[in-house]
């Protein structure tokens, strides 16, 4: 049993195909079958058995990885560690995030990334919550700040920060800040996303547990449409904190929700059986560390 064995039997494991864990490690599919033949040889167990969906985990299989997966993970720590202390990072790393965090801050964590670490491209992909976690779970990216939801996940969630959503307005709607109830204001003409955006997802949850309705007037996905509609007519929206960073203030009412107050989370995902490497640990510090001091501000 050797290590480059131990290392493409996890690959496989995770990617459930030869073809994607080949492309993956970049080898050919011929070398990669010829190692896990030779590791089943070795222990004397299959490992895993094969059909038209892919490679498919025996129970040998399954209690191998589980043995050796954490192993794995801190050994790649460890690497990068090493790597790291003494060389400057490279390469293109694959980050996902959700439409706040790219019209607030997005830019500045871009320049600061490549001012610290000059020799690492970015691809950045803009979308719903669900659709990113789809591209984590899928190996088309490393890592992706989203929408936390209120269900369970699959992927590994670390919590980025917590904030309120409050209630948007502009001068032509008449807004009674009295009690402002969230059964208050779902009574308002309202705009908000659609029930595919992550925002929405949240505040159908909210609203749902407390035995409450979202029944928006019109569902648009960009927040900036949204704002532009909400300024220049009476329609209302609910919006997260930093989602109006960086705006004109003085063209929007900006009021808090009790009985419940309204509140999201910003988390990042990432596969939990591929840790993150150093440069995209990197990017979700300084991403992470930027959304705390701007929502601060």
């Amino acid at each position: 049993m050797e290590f480059k064995q131990i290392q493409y039997f996890a690959c496989l494991y995770e990617e459930g195909t030869v073809t994607r864990a080949a492309n993956r490690l970049n080898i050919v599919q011929p070398a990669l079958s010829t190692q896990i033949k030779n590791l089943e040889g070795s222990i004397g167990e299959l490992l895993f058995t094969r059909s038209s969906q892919g490679m498919h985990p025996t129970p040998a299989g399954r209690r191998m990885y589980q043995l050796f997966q954490p192993l794995l993970e801190e050994f790649e720590r460890s690497k990068n560690q090493v790597i790291n202390s003494h060389a400057e990072l490279s390469g293109n790393i694959r980050i996902g995030v959700i439409s706040s965090i790219a019209e607030s801050i997005l830019a500045k964590v871009v320049n600061e990334f490549t001012a610290k670490h000059p020799r690492v491209s970015l691809s950045i992909t803009e979308g719903f919550s669900e659709a990113l976690c789809d591209l984590v779970a899928g190996g088309q990216l490393e890592a992706a700040i989203i929408n936390r939801p209120r269900t369970r996940l699959t992927l590994r969630n670390d919590l980025m920060l917590d904030e309120e959503i409050v209630l948007v307005s502009g001068a032509k709607a008449n807004i009674d800040k009295e009690n402002l109830t969230l059964k208050k204001v779902l009574g308002l003409k309202m705009v908000l996303p659609t029930k595919q955006h992550g925002l929405r997802k949240i505040l159908d949850s909210i609203t749902s547990s407390e035995n409450l309705e979202l029944s928006p007037v019109h569902e648009i996905d960009s927040i900036n449409a949204i704002m532009q509609l909400v300024e220049i007519s009476d329609y209302v929206t609910l919006l997260p904190q930093l989602a109006l960073k960086g705006v004109n203030r003085a063209k929007w009412l900006i009021n808090s929700i009790h009985s419940p107050t309204l509140t999201r989370q910003i988390s990042c995902v990432s596969h939990p059986r591929r840790p993150l490497n150093a440069a995209v640990a990197s990017f979700i510090e300084i991403c992470t560390r930027l959304s705390i001091e701007t929502h601060a501000k």
